[in-house]
This record gives structure tokens, sequence and C-alpha cells, in this order.
């Protein structure tokens, strides 16, 4: 699924008040394929089990829905579907049994075709054990020589050929804030089948803390990118991608933690001769004009995972352009000069948070002053959840009732919203 989900975190006191219990279980990475009909969909371990996202179910010919009266998720068979798409599903860049991100028993109940299924609350969404959803909606295969479970729905929905999933985004490193050790590794950058060595350290450039960082590959060195950030204070993350299959390259994601605690992105091309730092080329609102950098302030977002698709274009969690501080997701291309640009959208996910004042264990945050006229009106007493946005300073909400719509925040910082809801506190 694009949706790249990130750690729940909860107190208990807020679980049980939410009808979730305090009791946490675990879901982790797994190096297990999940399919049905050799389609590919994200999966997770837990308790012994491959576990899928409910709400997932409806790319691959499921309709899924919401009962709020009587606050459960019915799954059905959708006979009008034959026909799939195959989705961007890659083997995940941890190791099989790492955390991915505690999970609550729910009051929530999930059926299929009136059957329940043991479901998990996990930040807004619904967690099914993919076993037990089989053992009613088809047939299950376990291929243990390649590591894959398959689940066989025989009603005419379409199959496709299997593919073992592959990783073309590797995690190098990954811990916030932390001093990252000199990576040094043999690569194959340009597929010509000659490995070369790629070196990245990093160098304290003063007493207060900067640093330099150098990328080599081979005799190729890049210099020190993070001169351009103006002060860098630790990396927090680097990533190995092949961002476009065959292109007789492969590209080095580094992000760091700069001043006022804004991680920055910088993306180098390695083809084996060179190694160059890629410019971005993307609208900046606040001059009204293009800009090109080498590296892209991707605001205050909680995590630092890469999708990439099958077009060469890969997704990203950044900071909205509307005046709220929430997280969405955004895509971004390659384009013929080799700068990096953004696809635009009419409307961006927002991406569940892991954390906010107020907000409870489904993502839904209390409506405290009632504001009409922006739309989608909005009443004290009310939970609303966002859900897109359009980085033009329009919001789409769900209310906990089923009722949604597009909410107007205004131009600019807008102390009106702010003691609307909590979701708006960090906005401005």
């Amino acid at each position: 699924m694009l949706k790249q989900l990130v750690t729940l975190g909860l107190a208990a006191s807020a679980a049980v008040a939410f009808g979730v219990t305090a009791y946490a279980q675990e879901a982790q990475y797994s190096d297990i394929d999940t399919y049905i009909n050799n389609y590919p969909i994200s999966a997770y371990g837990v308790d012994g089990k491959m576990a899928v996202v409910a709400e997932d179910l409806r790319d691959y010919g499921f309709d899924v829905v919401w009962d709020e009266a009587a606050r459960a998720l019915h799954i059905t068979r959708n006979s009008s579907v034959m026909q799939l798409t195959r989705k961007d599903v890659y083997k995940p860049n941890y190791p099989s049994g790492t955390f991915f991100s505690d999970i609550y028993q729910s009051d929530i109940k999930v059926d299929y075709n009136g059957t329940q299924l043991q479901s998990y609350a996990l930040n807004g969404y619904t967690l099914i054990p993919i076993n037990d959803f089989a053992a009613i909606a088809g047939r299950e295969e376990w291929l243990g020589d390649i590591r894959a479970y398959k689940v066989w729905i025989d009603d005419g929905l379409s199959s496709c050929e299997y593919t073992p999933l592959t990783k073309r985004c590797v995690n190098l490193w990954y811990n916030k804030q932390a001093t990252m050790p000199g990576i040094d590794m043999w690569v194959d950058v340009n597929s010509d089948g000659v490995y070369e060595n790629l070196k990245l350290n990093s160098t304290e450039k003063n007493n207060w803390g900067e640093i330099g960082a150098e990328l080599a590959v081979g005799l190729a060195r890049s210099g020190d990118f993070l001169k351009v950030t103006e002060a860098a204070y630790s990396i927090d993350a680097v990533y190995l991608m092949d961002i476009i299959p065959n292109d007789g390259a492969k590209e080095v994601a580094v992000f760091s933690m700069c001043w006022s605690d804004d991680p920055l992105l910088v993306i180098l091309r390695c083809n084996g001769s060179t190694v160059k730092a890629m410019d971005f080329h993307l609208w900046s609102s606040r001059r009204d004009e293009y800009e090109k950098n080498p590296y892209y302030w991707i605001g205050y977002v909680e995590a630092y995972p890469f999708t990439l698709h099958d077009d060469g274009s890969f997704t990203l969690q950044t900071q909205t352009d509307s005046m709220g501080m929430w997280n969405v997701y955004t895509t971004y291309k390659i384009n013929s000069e080799g700068n990096i640009v953004l696809v635009p959208q009419d409307y961006y996910e927002v991406i569940p948070s892991t954390w906010g004042y107020g907000i409870d264990d489904y993502g839904y945050y209390p409506v405290k002053q009632t504001v009409t006229g922006r739309g989608l009106n909005l009443y004290e007493g009310e939970y609303i959840k966002p859900i897109y946005d359009d980085n033009k300073n329009n919001i789409y909400i769900r209310k906990n009732n089923g009722e949604e719509g597009w909410f107007r925040m205004g131009e600019g910082y807008d102390s009106t919203l702010i003691n609307i809801s909590p979701m708006f506190m960090m906005a401005g």
C-alpha cells in the first residue's frame, strides 16, 4: 500500500477511554511475501500470523464498509470487480521480526460475510490476520522454500504471474540525531557487473557540532554535500535506491537534521564515474517562482520512508504547503533534465499522526468550538479526522458520524483556528 504507517504510541488511559484495551501487542516486519491471486499486498507479522490492513482489501476486489451505529467493519466480495491491478509492494527495509508498531485489541467488530474476524487497532486503521480471512474467503497456500504466503480467490478474480518481492530501496542508516558510523560497501552502481566501493563519511567541522559529509564511489567524490544546508548537526537516515531501474545509476538519499530541527534531504546520483547531488526544481510560494536547490526541506515529518514506483516516481512524507503542519504523502519524479520535480495532485493523503493534542486511537481529534461558513461545518463535541489536503489551505475532514467534506483554513496564519480543535494547534 502507498501508506507507510509509522509507529503508534498510546497512553493506557487514552486507550481505555476509546474502546481499546491498554494491552499492546506488536506488529513486526516480516520476510514473508504475501499475495492475493499472486498480487502482492503489504503484510506484517502478528502473533505468528501474517496480518494485512483491512482497508487495503478495497484494492483486491472487496468492499470494506464502516458501520458507525454498530461500530463494525463489514468486508464483502465485490463481484463487479474481476480484474486487479498490481500494486507497488516491496520487501521491507528492516530485518524480519523488527518492531513495526504497537497494536491494540479494539471494540470494533470486523466480519467477512457475517463471520467475525480477529482485529487490531492500528492508528486509525484495522489489521486482520490474512490466514483467518483466507479460511472463509478462499483458500491459502504456504510455499516455505520461497517464503511466500498466498491467498487464492477462485470466483473469476484475475490472477497474475508470481513475482518475488524485491528491494529497490535499502535502508543503510536510520537513527535520528545520532552519530552515523561510516558506510563502506560494494555496489554495482551502473549494473555493468562490476562492483564499486561506496563510502559515506561525516566529519565535525567546528566545536559547536556542525558536520560535513562526503560520498565516494570508486574514484569519484561528491565533496562536502552538506555545506549547502548551512548548518547540519546529524545524519538521520541514508538510503541506497534504484529510482529508475536500468538507467545505469543508483541514488543515495541522505536526510540530515539542520538548524531549527529542520530535516533536509539530499539525493546524490552515482553512475560509476561521477557522484553529484541532484537538483530539486520546485515551486517556492515564498518567492513566487521555481527554485533549483540540491537540498529539499521536507518539514517536520515523523519518519523518512521512501516508496519507489515502477514509473520512476517516488513518494515521501513531507509537511503540507497549507498552513497546517500535518504531514502528507507527496510524489516526485526525475525529469528529462535530471532534476527532481513534483508530480502535481489534486489532493494529498494526510498521514495518520502518531502523536498529537487530544488525538484518539483512531486518528480523530475533538472539536472544542463550533465553526461554520468554511465548507464543512464543525460543531463542538464532534470528532474530526484529516483525510486529504490540497496544499492550498483546504483540508478534507471526516467526522466520527460519517459526515465528511472540505474545510477552508484561510490564507496564511489563521489564529481563529487555534482553539477550534487540537488538530490546528500546530498550524502556523
